[in-house]
């Protein structure tokens, strides 16, 4: 499920079929059939949608680009002030410009993908969850920053949603955690 803040929308995916139910009230808005996944940024009217072409649409001045596939489909998707950036499955995490649609960069990540990608809060970076290690990129795809340690398969990057600055972040076994 995905849900659409610039249209107060939830997009559920199942069988091939994607259902978009009104959020207010969880009545039906519009039924597809080939749309695969569908990524939304919370803060403006970018949505990314996957289906036989690779659409990033702006639905505030109602333009259109088709972006370059670098795989089948997309973990995930993170809406920074320049670009999308995604995470293919068993792939590269690219990113691409929201002016024309055109590829900015790409990174390798280790093991088969990055598992989880977030906006940092300076609204230019990417925070991306590799097997091994958190790392932040640049703008320009350039290494900024580390965080390393055994993170398992399960690991998510929430994107910021308030104006703290971050300068430092820890990551902490569950079971050093008090209760």
């Amino acid at each position: 499920m995905r849900y659409d803040a610039f249209e107060d929308l939830l997009y559920c995916f199942c069988d091939g079929r994607t259902v978009v139910l009104k959020a207010w009230n969880g009545l039906g808005h519009a039924y597809y059939r080939q749309l695969d996944d569908a990524f939304f940024d919370a803060k403006s009217g970018l949505a990314l949608l996957d289906s036989s072409n690779l659409k990033l649409l702006d639905r505030e001045t109602h333009r259109e680009l088709l972006l370059v596939r670098e795989g089948n489909s997309i973990l995930c998707a993170a809406f920074t002030r320049a670009a999308v950036v995604l995470s293919w499955v068993g792939g590269p995490v690219t990113a691409y410009e929201l002016k024309n649609g055109h590829e900015l960069w790409t990174h390798k990540p280790n093991g088969t993908h990055a598992y989880s990608i977030a906006t940092a809060s300076d609204d230019r970076s990417v925070w991306v969850a590799e097997q091994r290690r958190i790392l932040r990129l640049s703008s320009d795809g350039e290494f900024i920053d580390e965080v390393s340690g055994s993170l398992g398969l399960s690991f998510k990057v929430l994107p910021y949603s308030d104006s703290v600055i971050r300068d430092d972040l820890a990551v902490t076994p569950n079971v050093d955690l008090k209760q």
